[in-house]
């Protein structure tokens, strides 16, 4: 009887949310790594790390929305995936800044209000071109200006990180 009863809490502690089954690990990319993720994150495929391909954040809902840039000279249209979802899906804390790198090491802070508060985007497409290193990729990070105008401030535009590569939850 005794048995019977640790089986059934396990099977029971294994279906339930925050159970044992809960997912602490991702899946391990297929392609190559494109963002890391590290910090304060509860769901992690390499160490204490969320590890992405192109191919993992295409999963997530694609959204496309037009906008002004302080770097470029003219209004884009860039297509990505909410910086939100991945936050989400790697089980960042709520609440925490967010240090975004870039491949040449510039950084910037995003504040987390900023990921709650807009549609802050992780680009991978300008104007239907995916990007590449040379012109910004492959990743962008991206704010909707031309919804909020109080984004047009300077310490917005500089959260505008290209070549992103590793954001830090801090």
């Amino acid at each position: 009887m005794h048995l019977r009863l640790v089986i059934i809490s396990l099977v029971l502690l294994m279906t339930v949310p925050g159970g044992v089954a809960e997912a602490k690990a991702l899946p391990m990319p297929s392609g190559a790594v494109i963002l890391t993720v590290q910090g304060d994150i509860s769901k992690h495929n390499q160490g204490k790390s969320a590890l992405l391909s192109m191919k993992m954040l295409r999963q997530f809902k694609v959204v496309n929305y037009a906008t002004k840039s302080p770097w470029l000279s003219a209004r884009a249209r860039f297509t990505g995936v909410l910086l939100r979802d991945v936050l989400n899906f790697v089980g960042a804390r709520k609440g925490s800044d967010i240090k975004a790198v870039a491949l040449d090491d510039y950084e910037a802070t995003i504040p987390w209000s900023d990921v709650e508060r807009y549609d802050v985007l992780l680009a991978f497409k300008v104007n239907g071109v995916t990007l590449k290193r040379r012109d910004k990729g492959p990743l962008w990070i991206v704010y909707p200006q031309d919804e909020h105008t109080e984004l047009e401030a300077a310490e917005v535009a500089d959260r505008w990180v290209w070549q992103l590569e590793t954001l830090e939850i801090k």
